[in-house]
């Protein structure tokens, strides 16, 4: 299998030739010894996944939590924002923060922020900061979880922790607005016309 990741780090794609056997091409120069990397959600053979999944959905189909950039989608209040890291992209127009190993993070809203997205946001966060005061206690019967299933969990965990305060700390207020309540079903869609290597950030 070939590794999952998104943006300037996408080098391949695969797809059925008409014979439905597996074809990989590459969608820049690829040097010698290099790692090929695939994406599991905004492949051209992904179906519905394009607009629609993100950090979560690959945490919840895969098992594991993506490396950056990352994506979150909330459907049940409409929001849809990306981050990645500072080095890997052109910020002059995108929010920074630095996060705890001095690396900066970048926020892309990809639909205005409401009210309402950002308050569940917070009440998520704080909720989230709660239970990571219990981690040792939540443990419990060792044998219950595996080690490798419980540091899965806890990676979760931080990665949303992580990008929730980011985006909170980083929401345009100039932006925030009810305009996602207006546009319909297919809310999350991608209009910003970016190519596919391009759809998360």
């Amino acid at each position: 299998m070939i590794n999952h990741r998104n943006g300037r780090w996408q080098n391949a794609q695969h797809h059925r030739t008409k014979n439905k056997e597996f074809a990989l091409i590459t969608n820049q120069k690829v040097e010698k010894g290099e790692q090929f990397y695939l994406s599991y959600d905004t492949c051209k053979i992904c179906g519905s996944r394009l607009d629609s999944w993100g950090t979560p959905e690959m945490f919840r189909g895969y098992g594991f939590v993506e490396p950056f950039p990352q994506r979150y989608l909330i459907h049940s209040v409409r929001l849809k924002f990306a981050l990645d890291e500072k080095s890997a992209l052109e910020t002059s127009k995108r929010h920074v923060d630095k996060v705890g190993n001095n690396s900066e993070l970048v926020v892309k809203w990809h639909v205005p922020p409401s009210q309402a997205g950002l308050d569940f946001l917070q009440k998520e966060l704080t909720r989230l900061q709660e239970v990571g005061t219990r981690k040792d206690v939540l443990k419990g019967n060792p044998q219950a979880v595996t080690d490798s299933e419980w540091n899965a969990i806890w990676t979760y965990h931080q990665a949303l922790v992580v990008a929730f305060t980011t985006a909170l700390k980083h929401a345009p207020a100039e932006q925030i607005s009810d305009e996602v309540w207006s546009m319909g079903k297919k809310w999350y869609n991608d209009l910003s016309g970016d190519d596919m290597l391009h759809r998360f950030y």
